[in-house]
C-alpha cells in the first residue's frame, strides 16, 4: 500500500491544484470559475475587486452536511456561507 506524503503545503501547490479545477469548470461545464464564484472575491486594500479569485479566497468555499440527523443514510449538503453560524 502506497501512502501519499505529497501534500498541498505551499503556495505553488495550492495554485496548482485551483488552477486544474479552474480548467475543469472550463471544460467541463463551459463556465468561467472566477464568475461562478465571484461573491468570494474579496476587496483589496483600493477598496477593489480584482475579478480573480485566488488561493486564500477559495479557502471561504465550504460545503457541510451538519444539518443531516446522525447515521442519516442520505445527505444533503449545503454550502457554509456563515462561519459565526457554523
Amino acid at each position: 500500500m502506497r501512502v501519499f506524503s505529497d501534500r498541498l503545503v505551499n503556495d505553488d501547490d495550492r495554485l496548482t491544484l485551483l488552477n486544474a479545477v479552474k480548467e475543469t469548470v472550463k471544460t467541463r461545464f463551459g463556465l468561467n470559475f472566477d464568475t461562478v464564484f465571484a461573491y468570494l472575491d474579496t476587496f483589496n486594500e483600493e477598496g477593489k475587486k480584482d475579478g480573480t479569485i485566488d488561493t486564500f479566497e477559495i479557502r471561504a468555499l465550504m460545503w457541510t452536511d451538519v444539518m443531516n440527523p446522525p447515521g442519516a443514510i442520505e445527505k444533503h449538503y449545503e454550502e457554509s456561507t456563515d462561519f459565526m453560524k457554523l
